[in-house]
């Protein structure tokens, strides 16, 4: 963790919004090291130039990423040995890879088959299901697949996730 000596803190004062440092001593008092105006529809722009923001993503230790770990760790029914499913969160414009494994054999009166389909529609995780020579060639394919599916989606863009849970693609690896 970073040094709390470093770390910033907001405050709202009258129409305008104070960065501050942290004090260096419990005496001392905190430093502004920003002060920000509203933009013409009364927004402030806290980060711009100031902070470097990260996407926080608590899907990685979900019950869908749980699962996949279990699954390697265990025999469970394949379709084949070249059917392959590349598991992911779905960010419109952008996927995290959970895992890419054999693609498990769609039977509904399968627990695992329909607790592992339950789990990533519930938390709106995404998988392609597809043929390929192996599990990289699988992801490579799925990555273009996306890639080129949501070539026109702005990245600033709120959509809703446009794959489901083992949505089938042809691929060419």
């Amino acid at each position: 963790m970073d040094d709390p000596s470093s770390w910033q803190s907001v405050h709202v004062v009258g129409d305008r919004v104070e960065i501050r440092s942290a004090a260096q001593t419990p005496a001392s008092a905190s430093t502004v090291a920003k002060v920000l105006e509203a933009d013409s529809d009364g927004l402030f722009h806290i980060g711009s130039n100031c902070w470097v923001w990260s996407e926080l993503d608590d899907r990685n230790s979900s019950q869908t990423a749980e699962q996949l770990r279990q699954m390697r760790r265990t025999a469970y029914p394949v379709t084949g040995p070249e059917r392959w499913c590349v598991t992911f969160a779905d960010y419109g414009w952008r996927m995290v890879l959970l895992g890419v494994l054999p693609e498990i054999v769609h039977d509904w009166d399968d627990d695992l088959f329909s607790d592992f389909y339950t789990a990533q529609y519930t938390e709106a995780i995404s998988s392609y299901t597809l043929t390929a020579d192996s599990a990289a060639e699988a992801y490579v394919a799925a990555r273009r697949h996306f890639g080129a599916e949501r070539a026109g989606i702005d990245p600033a863009a709120t959509v809703m996730p446009l794959a489901f849970p083992f949505h089938e693609i042809n691929s060419i690896a």
